[in-house]
This record gives structure tokens, sequence and C-alpha cells, in this order.
């Protein structure tokens, strides 16, 4: 059982890696076609590459006690913010989508082998990977007719897709203890 979740676990990561265009949702953006709060709420939704690092995130936070899991998430938002205001104080390049998709990569390959790496390694890859998200993005809110308002609707997605991750990991783990307790009573 161990080497069949490990098996799929190298051909998710594989086909992660393989198949780069689905960390691509940058696409169709230009100036004036954003409308604000909507557009940037939407933003985190509309991409593979939004969904995996958030959604990674999250299912990574909730391994640590409720107290870490808040301060984590709080900390990855707040950087992501930071990572923002030093786009606009820099030139956002083309190297842009080769670091979200490094990015990706690199939490997925961590979280999948978690068991490998300490906390405090996934921890800054974590921030690190935070500051680059919002770096990155501080450009689809130049691009918004409202910056301001495409930012608190990103902001607020980002931080219910990151529950998502959360929850998403403590289902995973109810489920897994329901089903081995289930199965131990029923061979009794």
């Amino acid at each position: 059982m161990n080497f069949i979740l490990r098996l799929v676990k190298l051909i998710v990561v594989l086909v992660l890696l393989v198949i780069p265009m689905l960390s691509d949702a940058h696409t169709g953006h230009s100036y004036g076609d954003s409308i604000g709060f909507i557009s940037g709420f939407m933003h985190p939704f509309t991409g593979i590459d939004h969904l995996l690092i958030l959604l990674a995130v999250g299912i990574g936070c909730s391994k640590t006690g409720i107290q870490a899991q808040l301060s984590l998430l709080a900390v990855f938002m707040l950087l992501t913010l930071v990572g923002g205001v030093v786009s606009f104080s820099a030139e956002v390049n083309q190297l842009q989508d080769s670091i979200e998709i490094t990015g990706v990569s690199s939490v997925l390959l961590l979280f999948l082998a978690s068991k490998a790496f300490k906390q405090s390694i996934e921890l800054f890859v974590i921030e690190i990977l935070a500051l680059f998200h919002g770096y990155i993005h501080a450009y689809d809110m130049l691009l918004d007719t409202d910056a301001y308002l495409f930012t608190a609707g990103f902001m607020v997605s980002t931080g219910l897709v990151l529950g998502l991750g959360m929850l998403l990991r403590w289902a995973m783990q109810w489920i897994y203890q329901h089903s081995v307790y289930s199965m131990m009573k029923s061979n009794s």
C-alpha cells in the first residue's frame, strides 16, 4: 500500500512537471480588461498555478497546531502583499512565469516528500514562494483599472483557497482515521 501511494505521488509530480502549460494562469490579461474587486477575487480561481500553490500551502500548514496554522497563513498573505509592493518599485520581467512554475513545482515536491524535509525548510520555502507570488501578481494589479480593489479581491480569495487547503487536509485525516478504525473494528 505504501509503495502504491509513493508511486501515485511520483506520477502526479511528473505530470505536473511535464505539462508546464497547466501552470500558466497569466493569459488574457490586458490593460482595462479587469474590473476591480471581482477580477481580483476571480483571479486565483482561473489558473491551476494559483490553486496548486494555495492548496499545497493550506495542506502543508495544517500539519501544525491551529495557532501555528493561522499564523503561517497570515504570514503567507502578508508576504504576498510585501512581494507586490516590492514589484511596484521594480520592473516585472519576462521571468515571472518561470518563477511561478518553479514555485509550484517546488512546493508540490516539498509537500509530497514532506517526511524527507524538516518543517523549518518547508516554512522557508513557503515564505519565499509568498514573496514571489506577490511580486508576480503585482503586474496583474497594475493592469487592473482599480488596483486597490483588485488587490482586496485577490487577498480575500487567496485566504479562502488557503483555508480550503487546510480543510482538505483535515478531511483526509478524518477519512483515514475513520477508515482505519472501522477496518480494525470489523477484523475484531
